[in-house]
């Protein structure tokens, strides 16, 4: 059980739904002791103090239990942080869990596993901008290692189209959508049908972020749920690419 996971589950274990600081630190101590007991209780009480004070940072946490008492000493889960706890064992407000859940599909090695750890580093420390940016960049790099893989396994690169073999990433875009259509009768079904529903939202969406966030003419804000949402659906980006990545070593 990480930090994150045990000061927020222990607002469930009462029937108050808004608390001081002690009680939350002391049941989420008790939570991961009983899920850890060879545990540190000095580490986990570090740990979850600073985590605590993370998740009021962010927004996920807020002070007051009511309209009528907004202030300390009591906190409340916020609105937002309710809906990022929808789905928090791989929130990116939870990065331990979602680089967790990422690991299967991207190397930790990967220029990608670069950005996005930054990508999460900035959204947590409220830099929205930045967030959009890197995990922009991340996806792209995604694209150029499928590239590689369809380049390395075709034996006919003449075959392939000049964008597929272009060093812009809109030409890459444009020469793997040709690819994948062109050959998406060989896919099964399953992944036939995930590429078409998902592919053009997958792999734009988050490169129109990207460049709106970083044009240097660009004054639009980029909202925490822009930023949020496109760490979100990065991952499913990132498993569509692995299951092409598998089909295309079966056809090799």
């Amino acid at each position: 059980m990480t930090p994150n996971e045990a000061i927020l589950q222990a607002f469930e274990t009462t029937l108050s739904t808004a608390k001081v600081p002690s009680e939350i630190l002391s049941e989420a101590v008790s939570l991961i002791m009983k899920s850890s007991p060879g545990s540190s209780k000095f580490a986990v009480q570090e740990s979850l103090f600073e985590t605590l004070h993370e998740l009021l940072r962010t927004g996920v946490l807020s002070w007051g239990s009511t309209f009528e008492n907004p202030d300390p000493p009591r906190l409340h889960i916020t609105r937002f942080g309710r809906t990022a706890l929808q789905n928090f064992t791989k929130d990116p407000y939870n990065p331990v869990g979602y680089k967790q859940a990422l690991a299967p599909l991207v190397s930790e090695q990967s220029i990608a596993w670069a950005y996005i750890e930054e990508s999460l580093r900035a959204l947590n420390s409220n830099c929205f901008r930045a967030s959009a940016v890197l995990i922009g960049a991340a996806s792209e790099d995604l694209a150029f290692v499928l590239r590689d893989r369809i380049l390395k396994c075709e034996s006919d690169n003449a075959n392939l189209s000049k964008s597929l073999r272009g060093t812009k990433i809109s030409d890459v875009l444009n020469g793997l959508s040709n690819y994948f259509h062109s050959h998406k009768n060989s896919m099964d079904r399953s992944l036939r049908e995930r590429f078409e529903s998902f592919w053009d939202s997958f792999s734009h969406q988050i490169r129109i972020s990207r460049n709106e966030a970083g044009h240097p003419t660009s004054i639009e804000a980029i909202t925490q749920e822009l930023a949020h949402a496109n760490l979100l659906q990065f991952h499913s980006l990132a498993e569509m690419y692995s299951q092409l990545h598998a089909w295309i070593d079966n056809r090799s």
